[in-house]
């Protein structure tokens, strides 16, 4: 049985996916098992996955179910004990896997553990996705949302580790989202996870807008630049509901989202974003006891109702580049 299961979703990718493949196996750390699920690409991804040989690898082909269909399949099949997962677009660095492993080695009780990483743009330019500054050893949080870990350091699907026994206890991935899938899963693993590790080192390469980000820049050209916000609210909510957020989370949970909902002016209409936020606002923050949290989510509210127009939203959209060309 390896130790890691790496999960590749492979649609559309014969230009990257043999780099995320050599990425993989060029790894320090090599107990570990590589399951690449074809989710009914129509390109020849499949022959260009076929000129590897290397025995950790198994193909798995299935009709098109989407990215969170596709990681499914490949968790159903895997053996190892830690989950880990590589979108065919991006790269992990050689040790990433043995960086994991040091940690998870060093400190038994972390079930969920992640790293930084670098959004490599279609320019090439090179940018960190989150500001590291005088740390160089692993965070240790056994309440990721009361530590300030989560928000400071936001994990990504690309550069995660979760414990087989921790993923079965959240469920997998949801079916139907058109975006965000993993931040909803991702916040259930951070609700759930007992102990958790951010390490400090950028190590997986995520390359902006190709592949299966795609779908996110058409997003991004309406206005839709952070997808991953409603699919944050819509887990939490989900969760609520069901009673199943832990009892010793939910303050902290609560300090959290107060933060979280006023970025949700940029997802007016984008699934069930808005009416979520309405219902989580309500629930969760007060108007008396916090009254500037409420009164910023009402203003983003209204100005994502706003840019639900398309006149004001292409409006805003120039307003937001002339800021960046300033700043630039």
């Amino acid at each position: 049985m390896p130790f890691f299961s790496v999960i590749v979703p492979v649609y559309k990718s014969r230009q990257w996916v043999g780099r995320a493949i050599e990425s993989i196996l060029a790894q320090t750390f090599e107990d570990f098992e590589l399951i690449l699920v074809d989710d009914g690409s129509p390109d020849d991804s499949v022959e260009v996955i076929a000129q590897y040989t290397d025995p950790r690898m198994k193909l798995i082909q299935q009709e098109n179910r989407g990215r969170g269909g596709a990681r499914n399949r490949g968790i159903e099949a895997s053996t190892g004990t830690w989950i880990t997962f590589l979108d065919p677009d991006d790269q992990w660095l050689p040790g990433l896997l043995e960086d994991y492993y040091r940690v998870i080695s060093d400190h038994p009780g972390i079930d969920f553990c992640y790293s930084s990483y670098r959004r490599i743009c279609q320019d090439g330019r090179s940018v960190p996705a989150m500001k590291i500054e005088g740390i160089d050893t692993p965070i240790l949080s056994e309440d990721c949302f009361r530590d300030g870990l989560y928000g400071r350091f936001t994990p990504c699907v690309g550069a995660m580790a979760v414990r087989r026994a921790l993923l079965e206890e959240t469920g997998l991935f949801p079916l139907g989202l058109r975006i965000g899938e993993d931040s909803y899963l991702i916040i259930r693993i951070a609700l759930k996870s007992r102990q958790t590790a951010f390490i400090p080192r950028e190590e997986t390469l995520y390359y902006c807008d190709l592949g299966v980000t795609v779908q996110h820049a058409k997003l991004k050209r309406l206005g839709l630049e952070k997808p991953y916000y409603p699919a944050i609210l819509l887990s939490i909510e989900e969760w609520d509901a069901q009673g199943k957020i832990p009892l010793e989370r939910r303050a902290s949970l609560r300090r959290f989202i107060r933060r979280l909902i006023p970025w949700i002016n940029c997802h007016m209409g984008f699934d069930r974003a808005y009416g979520v936020a309405w219902t989580i606002l309500r629930r969760h923050v007060s108007p008396l006891r916090h009254p500037i949290c409420y009164a910023r989510a009402l203003l983003s509210f209204g100005y994502g109702w706003l840019c639900s127009f398309s006149t004001l939203r292409a409006i805003a959209r120039l307003v937001r580049g002339k800021r960046k060309r300033a700043a630039g």
